[in-house]
């Protein structure tokens, strides 16, 4: 340092009080980043938005209206939905989801003129409405019918039907534990029901309107006008019944041409 720079310094010192300080050095090293805290891990907040689970909810909010002897605004009831699926944040379009729902099932309702805020009034739970009932099926069509191994299902070119009232295409073949083969029906391992020929010609049961044939459906099945199956190949009364005029024709057929009829 120059003899003009200690001057100054001086000067500066004698001026001020105070005196310029060195610099440190520059470190050499690479300086270490901030360790950041880890966060802590979130928990389950997913909600369950499937419509059981939004029903549930609107149930256990008119539970708890039920419950409560008070008129509360609306979003008191949020933390009970919050809590019926499990989250700890209900976004605003799930809640509206939960109210519309119970609304829509008959739950309660929400009333906005009576007092200066909005709240819910619960209503008698609606009954369930009984099932449409089902065309009654002997017990023995879903027990498993023992199937001859003869002929084989490679053999027959064409559909037909088992004894269990199943297509043939059913048929599969299996190794038992003691080494031999045995010929089931698929439709009858899984419990399915018979084919809807099958049920027409021996239980009396009409085909449904989407299989029977007509102007909308030229491909279904030809039935008669109680929707019973008429038969013939492939399910058209054209073919199979060549030279019979006792056999009916479906009303599909009518006003066409019969093959092989005289």
């Amino acid at each position: 340092m120059t003899d003009d720079s200690r001057n100054v310094d001086r000067m500066f010192e004698e001026m001020f009080g105070f005196s310029e300080k060195p610099k440190p050095p520059k470190s050499t090293s690479t300086p270490v980043p901030p360790q950041k805290r880890p966060k802590r891990p979130k928990g389950n907040t997913t909600p369950d938005v499937t419509p059981e689970a939004v029903e549930r909810a609107a149930k256990a909010v008119r539970d708890a209206v039920v419950a409560s002897n008070r008129k509360r605004p609306v979003k008191t009831w949020k933390e009970i939905a919050k809590e019926s699926l499990g989250v700890s944040y209900l976004k605003t379009s799930l809640w509206k989801s939960v109210i519309d729902r119970g609304i829509e099932r008959g739950l309660f309702k929400q009333d906005s003129k009576t007092l200066s805020f909005t709240y819910l009034i619960a209503l008698d739970e609606p009954e369930k409405e009984p099932e449409p009932s089902l065309p009654e099926v002997s017990a023995e069509v879903w027990t498993l019918k023992p199937v001859p191994p003869e002929p084989p299902p490679e053999e027959r070119r064409y559909t037909y039907h088992l004894a269990c009232g199943h297509p043939s295409g059913n048929l599969r073949k299996r190794t038992l534990e003691d080494g031999t083969e045995e010929v089931y029906c698929v439709g009858c391992e899984l419990k399915s029901p018979p084919d809807h020929r099958w049920m027409s010609e021996n239980r009396g049961i009409p085909m449904p309107e989407r299989r029977r044939r007509s102007e909308a459906n030229p491909t279904g099945d030809c039935c008669d006008e109680n929707g019973q199956y008429i038969g013939g190949l492939e399910g058209d009364c054209r073919y199979g019944h060549l030279k019979d005029e006792s056999k009916p024709v479906c009303a599909y057929h009518a006003d066409k041409p019969l093959w092989g009829r005289k």
